[in-house]
């Protein structure tokens, strides 16, 4: 936020923005990607700025009473409001440079935003930065470049919201981080609040400190092949202190 501004006053006003752009991806996605792609095309030497976008759909014309002219109207108003808070909302002089992130120890705290949904939003925001910038200028990678730790990963990667939704974006992008040298470390107190794309994309699971809620045991267990003697001595150890592992061979304490 600029300066001056209290942040949980700068969070509303960026909800508000940010509805007016998911409104305009769900509501209206088809009519803008066409009209989009046509001005692309007409002017392929430049890349359009949101401005000239607005300017460029408020100059088409439709029938009054036909559904396109709903369309732009209600485009033109959320790409308004957009244009309107933009140059306001937001202090670019604070922005945080991805390259310092992929070149530095970058530690980010979250815990100062108590809704999980702003959360989720706004590290996704993030790892979308880092995903697409290592893409774009680096492409595939053999081998490990960057290591991200998640803690408390079960409020960024929600089961319940999977089940609700489907798969997010953030699953997405650790689906294909190490295909591009990113490399990620998830903890959380409760494996089964885990989505099923984080978890089908952990090559290595590792339970610490005592055996938690049973079904955080079973679905641990299960990750490998398991016999009824592996499953009778992971259950007979339960130290706390303790770690199990899940790998090739069979889970065992470390």
């Amino acid at each position: 936020p600029p300066e001056g501004v209290p942040f949980h006053v700068w969070i509303s006003v960026f909800t508000q923005m940010m509805v007016n752009y998911l409104d305009i991806r769900l509501a209206s996605s088809e009519f803008l990607l066409k009209r989009l792609k046509r001005f692309i095309e007409k002017a392929p030497d430049t890349y359009p700025t949101l401005r000239s976008l607005y300017h460029h759909i408020a100059g088409l014309r439709f029938p009054a009473p036909s559904q396109f002219a709903r369309y732009q109207e209600t485009l033109l108003n959320r790409l308004g409001s957009l244009l309107d808070m933009l140059p306001n909302v937001f202090d670019c002089q604070k922005g945080l440079d991805v390259r310092d992130i992929l070149s530095n120890n970058t530690l980010l705290l979250l815990h100062d935003i108590p809704n999980l949904t702003v959360q989720n939003f706004l590290f996704s925001l993030i790892l979308a930065q880092v995903f697409l910038y290592r893409i774009v200028t680096e492409g595939h990678q053999p081998s490990l470049r960057n290591l991200l730790v998640l803690d408390e990963a079960s409020a960024l990667f929600r089961r319940q919201d999977e089940l609700r939704e489907g798969v997010s974006y953030l699953s997405y992008m650790v689906s294909q981080a190490r295909g591009y040298g990113l490399g990620v470390v998830a903890a959380s107190q409760y494996t089964s609040d885990l989505s099923h794309m984080l978890l089908a994309n952990t090559s290595t699971k590792i339970l610490v400190g005592g055996l938690g809620r049973a079904e955080d045991l079973d679905l641990f267990l299960k990750q490998r092949p398991i016999s009824l003697e592996q499953k009778h001595h992971v259950m007979s150890h339960p130290d706390i202190g303790r770690a199990f592992i899940a790998d090739s061979r069979n889970p065992y304490l470390l």
